[in-house]
């Protein structure tokens, strides 16, 4: 687990969450209607390859390596049914060339939450870039912070962040400045630390991880 991440509380009413969102992010959040964008939340694990068709064009896309999709599958088999998480997914309803309807609705952005007794966890977001313009992102991603007042969290964890101090060159800072716009603020843990009880078996282990590393 990264050592930085970005927390929104959501202890606050929802009016307040919102206010110390982006301007633009309640913008195109309070716009969805006009945009055609919906929210809708699945504990279905077979709607997890929606979000895994977007994380392997990340991949193609920026040289970048996710995790894969027998894990991403193995994930949502294992949480989602008993609700220990759950995936957004952001809709849009489809117009002709004229700005006709056409009846059909495709899946523009989806996000996979986690959740605990005190916060919930925004872990793996992806998104089709086709769409990327009518900000069904953002809309879903407010929502998940929202609803996570409702569920009676009292934070949103965005699962990673930049360190404080952080320049632009940092490969964390683009992202990291998308979660900022949601409001909340850093926190900063130990990280995660291994205590080897083999420490031989671990040695060889370690060694061998980085000669495949490189």
């Amino acid at each position: 687990q990264p050592q930085d991440t970005w927390v929104v509380d959501v202890t606050p009413e929802k009016d307040v969450i919102l206010k110390g969102m982006d301007p633009n992010h309640r913008r195109r959040y309070r716009g969805a209607e006009k945009r055609g964008v919906t929210v809708r939340v699945s504990h279905d694990p077979a709607d997890i390859d929606y979000l895994i068709s977007f994380m392997e064009d990340v991949e193609g896309r920026d040289d970048v390596t996710l995790r894969g999709a027998d894990y991403m599958r193995a994930l949502a088999s294992a949480l989602m049914p008993s609700g220990a998480a759950a995936l957004y997914l952001a809709e849009v309803a489809l117009k002709d060339d004229e700005g006709n309807p056409t009846g059909e609705v495709r899946v523009v952005a989806a996000d996979f939450v986690g959740y605990d007794e005190e916060a919930c966890y925004l872990m793996h977001n992806g998104t089709d870039r086709d769409f990327y313009k009518l900000g069904a992102n953002v809309i879903m991603q407010v929502q998940i912070v929202l609803d996570a007042h409702d569920l009676g969290k009292k934070r949103a964890d965005f699962c990673g962040a930049a360190p404080e101090g952080a320049g632009p060159d940092h490969p964390w800072m683009g992202f990291t400045k998308f979660k900022m716009a949601f409001g909340g603020g850093r926190r900063h843990y130990l990280g995660t630390w291994e205590k080897p009880i083999k420490k031989l078996r671990y040695g060889i282990y370690e060694a061998g991880r980085k000669v495949l590393d490189h």
